[in-house]
């Protein structure tokens, strides 16, 4: 072979090996970011030190606020309305489902200088205050987001992930929002639904709908893929004028500071059981209440997402972290088990950090809030766990108001039919 020819090798392969290099700019990002982070930390990261990184604070730590409504969705003191029941979404009727999709469009209509009913509430402070007209259902993808972005400086007591409030938040959150929906729906019966986990099969290999109970054109929309123009999701949900505006770019440790935080508008991602690094969709919802009843007490010391033992704390279990798990995947969310496997298998604009942009969130949650309520029914049967509504174990020191919510005490949330509302696997 001659020089001539072996120099031309040379270039071709140098000149394939650069556009793979910049084609894969994620896992580049991904690189960087862990190496600045180890540097911080002086090392390995772990699950103890991954929420002190901090690689910077572009847009400052913040809170979108009460928006006017402090308790909004508790009920008043005179309440007498007979209980809701939030039923699984495979169970509602093509009516029911387009009445979801349709609240979710209106949420996202309601601006804060609409005459709409609720425009009042979506008067709140953004990370992005002029890349997008701030609305009701955006305050709630922003308010996940500051959950998550204050975690490496917000007081251990008030988070609402890795720790005893991500039960409670994200009840009031779900409480807080199905509100929402019954005022611009019109509709004070309007309930929350499910998604039960045990309506979907793993990601298929052949790139079909792994999970038809839930993703159909007509409603939510397809379920996505793994590229991205596979991502994309079609259907009525889109075709209402769906889009997203402010999410996180979940590239390796932005999760705790507001790195990640993206603004502007571009379609809605999903990536449903395409996510190779997790074994594809959450346990059974049968198989985790059954586990779930086995786990004695709410939580235990020392009430974190790295060292508690997930074999006795229920909120641990639940939650998604376990205290085994060495690949930074899965402890820096609890991305590898139940809750936040859900989250993992939906993927796209349902991963860790924002997920709120994807509508399926508040059903993922309400699942996950079954289970929490079917858990709590259990130890309500026993005098010595009935304590608290059923949470025994709730430790004393996490008595205190909620993140974002300082007039909304955690045990507000514990009895959840005190709520008004109940499932129809908790008569």
């Amino acid at each position: 072979m001659s020089k001539k020819v072996s120099l031309m090798i040379a270039l071709i392969a140098i000149t394939l090996l650069v556009i793979a290099l910049f084609s894969y700019v994620p896992t580049l990002k991904q690189v960087s970011s862990f190496l600045i982070a180890s540097a911080k930390v002086g090392g390995t990261i772990t699950c103890e030190n991954l929420t002190s990184i901090s690689i910077s604070d572009e847009f400052g730590l913040g809170y979108p606020g009460v928006a006017g409504a402090p308790t909004w969705g508790l009920p008043t003191d005179n309440a007498t309305e007979p209980l809701r029941v939030r039923r699984s979404w495979s169970t509602l009727t093509d009516e029911e489902k387009k009445q979801f999709v349709d609240g979710i469009v209106l949420l996202k209509q309601t601006t804060a200088t609409s005459a709409l009913p609720g425009a009042q509430r979506a008067d709140y402070q953004s990370f992005c205050p002029t890349e997008y007209e701030r609305n009701l259902y955006d305050y709630y993808v922003e308010l996940h987001i500051s959950a998550f972005t204050t975690m490496g400086s917000a007081p251990m007591s008030t988070m609402a992930h890795g720790a005893p409030h991500f039960l409670p938040w994200h009840r009031y959150l779900l409480l807080r929002m199905e509100k929402d929906m019954q005022t611009v729906l019109n509709d004070p019966t309007f309930t929350l639904p499910y998604w039960d986990w045990d309506d979907c099969s793993p990601g298929k290999e052949d790139g079909s709908n792994p999970c038809p109970q839930l993703f159909e054109l007509d409603f939510l929309g397809s379920h996505g893929g793994a590229t991205d123009d596979e991502a994309i999701v079609q259907g009525y949900l889109i075709d209402q004028g769906y889009e997203v505006n402010v999410w996180v770019d979940n590239t390796l440790l932005t999760i705790y500071n507001t790195d990640g935080i993206r603004c502007g508008s571009r379609p809605l991602q999903r990536q449903t059981g395409t996510n190779q690094e997790t074994n594809g969709l959450p346990p059974s919802s049968i198989e985790t209440i059954d586990d779930g009843y086995l786990r004695p007490l709410y939580d235990i010391e020392p009430y974190d997402a790295c060292s508690t033992d997930d074999t006795i704390s229920f909120r641990m279990f639940l939650e998604g972290f376990r205290p085994t798990d060495t690949d930074i995947f899965c402890f820096s969310a609890g991305n590898c088990a139940r809750h936040g496997l859900g989250h993992t298998y939906i993927g796209g604009d349902m991963s860790f950090g924002g997920a709120v942009p994807e509508p399926i969130f508040f059903l993922h949650h309400a699942n996950v809030d079954r289970i929490w309520a079917m858990w709590q029914d259990n130890n309500r049967q026993n005098p010595d766990t009935a304590v608290d509504y059923g949470n025994p174990g709730f430790p004393d020191m996490w008595r205190v108001p909620l993140f974002n919510f300082p007039e909304v005490m955690v045990s507000d949330t514990f009895d959840f039919r005190a709520l008004g509302y109940e499932y129809d696997t908790t008569p």
